[in-house]
């Protein structure tokens, strides 16, 4: 992520510029950098950030690191130019409170539970490593595909280690199978041998007789059946 950042006027001469200029100055850029990651940007510490910078230096360029936000340890690197010329980069690391809006457990929540009403969105405050919170917040179907992996008591916020997904076809479900013959669609019911999302190529044992035929996922307990529909004495 690369973000353009330009210096306030300086002061006639060599200047310096302390920690709360630099806060200052990252702030609103950080706090659009942040939002776009579902965080809002509540405060900004720049402890320790001190540069010596001639009174016509801009600061070209910020980079904030990628992958997952720490907002105890922000390392950025900024670049530093003067009437055209490089003045090299800086290292700065910042710490920052955001708060960010967080699935909260409405009810206690024991394994196996599905999050689907009995979660609520809360909008709490983060000073750390937001990688282990659900961010955005799920709604709708992918939610409700969630369910404890752990019991949570009401009022805990939700963390990517307390849920788990539940697949589109889990291996012995019963579901309905689509079969196509000639110009023919037809609807069977069958047995998942395996487990499988959208997409995913699975067995299933279908029709009359039982036979374990293959299947594509096509959605929350649907398949379709690739193989060879049926053969004669067969009934789907």
């Amino acid at each position: 992520m690369t973000l353009a950042l330009v210096a306030g006027a300086s002061a006639a001469g060599a200047r310096t510029m302390g920690p709360a200029e630099v806060a200052a100055l990252v702030s609103p850029r950080l706090g659009t950098a942040l939002a776009a990651r579902g965080l809002d940007l509540v405060r900004l510490d720049a402890r320790g950030a001190s540069w010596d910078l001639p009174e016509d230096a801009e600061v070209a360029e910020l980079r904030l690191g990628e992958g997952a936000v720490n907002l105890a340890a922000l390392d950025v690197t900024v670049s530093l130019t003067a009437a055209g010329r490089d003045l090299g980069t800086r290292a700065l690391r910042l710490s920052a409170v955001a708060e960010a809006p967080l699935l909260v457990a409405a009810a206690p929540l024991r394994p196996g539970d599905r999050l689907e009403g009995r979660t609520e969105v809360q909008r709490q405050r983060l000073d750390g490593p937001t990688v282990s919170y659900l961010l955005p917040a799920p709604a709708g179907e992918e939610l409700e595909r969630l369910v404890a992996r752990r019991a949570l008591s009401a009022g805990t916020a939700v963390r990517t280690a307390d849920v788990r997904r539940e697949r589109d076809v889990s291996a012995g479900q019963a579901v309905s199978a689509e079969v196509m013959s000639g110009h023919l669609r037809l609807e069977s019911s069958a047995t998942a041998l395996g487990a499988g999302d959208r997409g995913d190529a699975i067995t299933v044992r279908a029709f009359a007789r039982g036979r374990a035929v293959k299947a594509r996922v096509t959605g929350p307990g649907r398949v379709a059946i690739l193989d060879r529909p049926f053969t004669s004495g067969d009934t789907p």
